[in-house]
């Protein structure tokens, strides 16, 4: 499934429905993904296999047996943004793992747009103090990592052709 777009890859024979008389409740033909602790990117692949089936999962709250945890609207908002929270972290995590072209020259750049993402977080005090709290400690665990990095990763980074010194410079075009 895209990440961005889950329910647009959904092709009409991926629904069936529940309730042959009951048009309005069309379900995707999919089954949840479970989370895996210590692999990051299934969190996100969780959160967006829910909301894809959002409308399946709301109609099994409605039964007895699970009423007491039925989300509410405030809950898909937070599932929203952890979402948003995770989506580049996916997003590296995919253009890292091509195989067909080479990526340690990336390396140095994305890890730096991870950092500024989770400091972006960390620091902003509208988003929920959970949300932020992993924020912080995502960044405290990035900053470990980056700190070890062999600094040939930023002579690597500079001599790559497409990046040189402008990777390097500041906003005022200063090395």
């Amino acid at each position: 499934l895209n990440v961005e777009r889950p329910t647009e890859e959904l092709s009409s024979t991926d629904v069936h429905l529940t309730d042959e008389s009951d048009n309005s409740w069309k379900i995707p033909d999919l089954i949840p993904v479970l989370d895996i602790c210590k692999e990051w990117n299934t969190t996100n692949f969780m959160l967006v296999r829910a909301q894809v089936l959002r409308r399946a999962l709301d109609r099994t709250a409605e039964s007895k047996e699970f009423k007491d945890v039925k989300l509410c609207d405030e809950d898909w908002a937070v599932i929203g943004e952890i979402i948003r929270f995770l989506k580049p972290y996916c997003e590296v995590t995919r253009m890292m793992e091509g195989s067909s072209y080479p990526t340690v020259f990336t390396l140095v750049p994305l890890a730096n747009m991870l950092l500024n993402h989770a400091e972006g977080y960390a620091n902003d005090n509208s988003k929920l103090p959970e949300i932020q709290e992993s924020a912080k400690r995502a960044l405290d665990k990035q900053r470990r990592y980056y700190n070890k990095m062999n600094p040939l990763y930023l002579v690597m980074t500079f001599m790559d052709p497409r990046m040189k010194y402008k990777y390097f410079e500041n906003k005022d075009g200063e090395k």
